[in-house]
């Protein structure tokens, strides 16, 4: 073979390999990606908001609320309902009996009393997340859930998923279910306290072993003051009503919702620095009320 055939094979080989590759890229592109995993829920959540968001931007507004009044756009637990400039829900595929509800009314409140539907109304287009108790459409049952919501164009778009939390006192099987967890750190908080009392409890959860990674345990006492907070120390002696220390960067003040938690315990969701990353993170705390103190712990996302 001369040098010129072998030249021209060559040129040939790399001719069809680039477009294999080409080929490649633009199916992958028409295809679009398969997106997060159903096993990152907080991930999947955001892609199904996404989805929502880009169907708007392609369809236009009635498109979209027609859409998401369908039961074909329900997946599993993941389904979008949308409220309009005024909160007023205009999508809700599972439960079409709340179309026409505001946030600001009884539909905003959960079984425990924690009126979420302000503070998801009150989302921007940068998002937030809200956790509280709502009817799985799945399993029947009212369970924690944990929702982004993001504003575009006046219209608030938002999905979540559901705690499935095995009992409290339950040593979970890792790390990897971080609601799960979360809350079994709270319990062994309640445990310690019925063992050993208040004050013991407040200097173990100000001491570092008592950090396990993201892991810690804040404490405020009966009067609102902070009493524990072992990644944090300088908090310690602030009370639980302070508008400068309870306003996260995104602006969102959570100082009342924290204060008003009882024995029952609920999910409150805010962005708050991460001891292990040094980063401001979103993070959802199980925050619940025993003893006479008011605790909890969380994770980050």
């Amino acid at each position: 073979m001369s040098m010129f055939d072998r030249l021209r094979e060559s040129l040939l080989f790399r001719g069809v390999a680039f477009a294999a590759a080409l080929l490649a890229l633009l199916l992958a592109a028409a295809c679009g990606d398969d997106g997060p995993s159903r096993d990152d829920p907080d991930a999947y959540t955001k892609h199904v908001v996404q989805e929502a968001l880009d169907r708007y931007e392609d369809d236009g507004r009635q498109a979209v609320i027609d859409y998401y009044n369908t039961t074909e756009s329900v997946d599993g637990q993941w389904y979008v309902f949308i409220a309009d400039e005024e909160s007023v829900i205009i999508s809700h595929a599972p439960t079409p009996g709340t179309v026409g509800q505001s946030l600001y009314d009884d539909l905003g409140v959960d079984i425990t009393g924690y009126a979420f539907g302000p503070h998801m109304a009150a989302a921007t287009g940068s998002g937030r997340w809200i956790s509280y108790v709502y009817l799985n459409p799945q399993s029947g049952a009212q369970e924690t859930k944990h929702t982004w919501v993001v504003r575009r164009d006046g219209l608030l778009f938002g999905s979540g998923w559901y705690e499935v939390t095995p009992g409290a006192g339950e040593t979970p099987a890792s790390r990897a279910q971080p609601d799960v967890f979360t809350k079994y750190v709270v319990q062994q908080v309640i445990d310690r306290i019925d063992a050993d009392g208040a004050q013991a409890t407040i200097d173990y959860y100000n001491s570092a072993e008592s950090v396990d990674g993201p892991w810690y345990v804040f404490i405020f006492d009966a009067d609102g003051i902070m009493v524990a907070h072992p990644t944090r120390p300088e908090r310690v002696g602030t009370h639980i009503l302070d508008r400068e220390l309870r306003t996260d960067v995104t602006g969102y003040y959570y100082g009342d919702v924290l204060n008003s938690t009882t024995e029952t315990g609920r999910w409150l969701t805010y962005v708050f620095h991460n001891p292990v990353t040094g980063e401001e993170q979103t993070k959802h705390s199980w925050v619940i009320r025993h003893g006479g103190l008011l605790f909890g712990s969380g994770w980050y996302e």
